[in-house]
C-alpha cells in the first residue's frame, strides 16, 4: 500500500502543478513510494505514560436522533461534516495496543471528533486531542501525527459508515479520516472523569466489529503495513506531574482491557452521630425543672363547708405568681432577624386575595331574597314568615303522621297482589309432561304409521306417468320425512313438555 504526496487541503491525492508534469515530480513520487515500503512506528511501553484526571467532557449531543439532527442542520447550512481521530499505539507483553476511550461498559471511541468549518485536518486533530487527553497544568503537549491510515464515509443520516463512498451516493453526509500519532517516550495524559482509558491488544479488536464497531476492528488491517519497533522500558527516567493532579498508572488500576470487569460499587462509610456539645446541660436542666412538679402539694387554703358555697364577688381572689420562665440553653439563642428579612423558619406565601376572593364569590350559593309583603301602595314591606299570613303546618294536629290517602292505597296495593296470587294459584299450568310411559307408546305409534307410509309408498307402480300419480307419490314422501324428524326428535329429548294452545291463547 502507498501513500503519496499530502496536499494542504488534505485530501490525500496529488497536486498536479499546472505547468506539467515533469522528472522532478516523478523522482519525488519515487522517493516517497520507497519510504513508505518500510514505514517503521516506535512503541514505547505501557508503564512509561502516566495517566492523570480532569473535569468530564460531554456530548454535544444527548442522544444519537438529535445528534444526527443536528448533522442535518449543520449539512444544509456548511455541507459535508468532517471529523478526525487519533490511533495511539503503546507495547504490552510484547503486544502492540491502541488507547481507546471507554464510555459506559460497552461503548468505545478513538480520541478525537469534529472539525471547524475550513479547519486544517493535522491542526485540528491536535486541538482535539489535547482538548481530551492534554494536560491542565500549562506545559503544552506536542503532537506527531504520521500518517493516515483509513478513511470512512456516512453516506446517510444513519449510524452505518464504509471505507468507500456507494456508486448511488453522490454528496455523503460525513467524513471521518484517522490519523496515527507517534507517542513520546514518556508523557503525562488527562483522562476525563467520565471516561476510562482502556488499552486494547490488536488480537483482541481484530473481526470483532460487535465489541467495538467496524471501524476501531479494521485497525489491526490498516496498521499490517507498519514495522513496529519495541522500545523496552526505562526505569531510570521519571515524568512530571502537576501536583494537585490525581495520579492513575492505568497499568497498575482496571483500566487495561485484560481487566475490564464489572465491580460492585464500594458502599461509602456511615457518617458518625452528631452529639451536640449542650446535651449533658440540656439533661441537667430538664431534670431540675421537673424534679420540682413532681406533686401538685397540699391546698394552702382551707376548703369551705357545703353550705358556705361561693356566691357572686365573694370570697378571696388569689392571683397567680408570676415564675421566671425556663431556659434550656442560655446565652445560645439565634440572632434576631432583620426587619426586611424574614425569618428563616417562616415560608412565605404570596396571596392575591382579590382574586381568591372572586373565586369565592363565583362558586357560592346564591343568596335567597328574604320573603317580604307591601301592605300599602307605597310599599312599606314587612317580614312574610313573622307576620302570620304563612301557614305553618307544625302547628297542625296532623303534622308529622302518614296520610289517609297512603294509607288506604297501600291497602289497595296489598289487596291487589293477594288476588294476583289467588288467581295464579287457581289457574291450571300451560304446559304438561309427558311420562316417560306416554313417551314410549308415542315413538312406537310414530314408528307403525311410519311402517305402513312406507309398505305403501313401496306398493307404488314404478311408472309414474300421470298426475294424481305424482300428487301421490310426494304426498307419501312428505309424510315419510316428517315422520322421521318427529322420531328423531322423541329421541333425542327424553324430557318432553306439552302446550295447550287454547289455553294459551285465553
Amino acid at each position: 500500500m502507498t501513500s503519496q504526496a499530502v496536499n494542504k487541503t488534505g485530501s490525500g491525492w496529488p497536486r498536479r502543478n499546472s505547468h506539467g508534469t515533469g522528472l522532478t515530480e516523478m523522482n519525488k513520487l519515487q522517493t516517497n513510494q520507497s519510504m513508505t515500503l518500510n514505514r517503521t512506528i516506535n512503541l514505547y511501553p505501557l508503564t512509561n505514560y502516566t495517566f492523570g484526571t480532569k473535569e468530564p467532557l460531554f456530548e454535544k449531543d444527548p442522544s444519537v436522533p438529535a445528534r444526527f439532527q443536528r448533522m442535518r442542520d449543520e449539512f444544509d447550512k456548511i455541507g459535508m461534516r468532517r471529523s478526525v481521530e487519533g490511533v495511539l499505539l503503546v507495547h504490552e507483553h510484547g503486544l502492540p495496543h491502541v488507547l481507546l476511550l471507554q464510555l459506559g461498559t460497552t461503548f468505545f471511541k478513538l480520541p478525537g471528533g469534529e472539525l471547524s468549518a475550513g479547519e486544517d485536518e493535522v491542526d485540528g486533530l491536535k486541538r482535539l486531542l489535547t482538548e481530551t487527553l492534554g494536560r491542565q497544568d500549562g506545559v503544552k503537549q506536542d503532537w506527531i501525527v504520521e500518517d493516515t491510515i483509513g478513511n470512512w464515509w456516512r453516506p446517510n443520516f444513519e449510524p452505518p459508515q464504509y471505507p468507500y463512498i456507494p456508486p448511488h451516493i453522490t454528496k455523503p453526509k460525513e467524513h471521518k479520516r484517522l490519523f496515527l500519532v507517534q507517542l513520546h517516550e514518556k508523557a503525562l495524559f488527562a483522562v476525563p472523569k467520565n471516561y476510562k482509558l482502556v488499552a486494547a491488544p490488536l488480537f483482541e479488536l481484530y473481526d470483532n466489529s460487535q465489541g467495538y464497531g467496524p471501524i476501531i476492528s479494521s485497525l489491526p488491517q490498516a496498521l499490517c503495513r507498519f514495522n513496529f519497533i519495541y522500545i523496552p522500558a526505562c526505569s531510570c527516567s521519571s515524568s512530571a506531574y502537576h501536583p494537585n493532579m490525581s495520579i492513575v498508572n492505568i497499568y497498575i488500576h482496571d483500566e487495561n482491557i485484560y481487566n475490564v470487569e464489572k465491580k460492585p460499587p464500594e458502599k461509602p462509610p456511615k457518617p458518625p452521630l452528631y452529639h451536640s456539645r449542650f446535651e449533658h446541660q440540656v439533661r441537667q436542666e430538664t431534670k431540675s425543672c421537673k424534679d420540682a412538679h413532681r406533686t401538685m402539694g397540699f391546698s394552702k387554703i382551707p376548703l369551705p363547708g357545703p353550705a358556705d358555697f361561693l356566691r357572686k364577688n365573694c370570697g378571696p381572689r388569689h392571683r397567680a405568681t408570676k415564675s421566671a420562665p425556663v431556659r434550656l440553653c442560655t446565652g445560645h439563642k439565634p440572632p434576631i432577624p432583620k426587619p426586611h428579612e424574614p425569618s428563616p423558619c417562616q415560608v412565605l406565601k404570596v396571596v392575591d386575595f382579590r382574586k381568591e376572593n372572586i373565586k369565592k364569590v363565583v362558586a357560592a350559593n346564591p343568596k335567597k331574597p328574604r320573603p317580604r309583603y307591601a301592605d300599602t301602595r307605597k310599599g312599606d314591606f314587612h317580614d312574610l314568615e313573622k307576620s302570620g299570613l304563612m301557614p305553618i303546618y307544625m302547628c297542625q294536629p296532623k303534622f308529622g303522621k302518614v296520610p289517609q290517602y297512603l294509607t288506604r292505597r297501600k291497602k289497595d296495593l296489598a289487596a291487589q297482589k293477594d288476588r294476583l296470587i289467588e288467581d295464579r294459584a287457581q289457574q291450571q299450568p300451560r304446559c304438561s309432561y309427558i311420562l316417560q310411559e306416554e313417551r314410549v307408546e308415542l315413538l312406537k305409534g310414530l314408528k307403525k304409521n311410519w311402517e305402513k307410509l312406507q309398505q305403501e309408498y313401496q306398493s307404488l307402480p314404478l311408472l309414474t306417468d300421470t298426475v294424481p300419480k305424482m300428487i301421490r307419490k310426494a304426498k307419501l314422501e312428505n309424510n315419510l320425512k316428517q315422520l322421521e324428524k318427529d322420531i328423531l326428535t322423541i329421541e333425542n329429548n327424553p324430557y318432553i313438555y306439552l302446550y295447550d294452545d287454547d289455553q294459551k291463547d285465553a
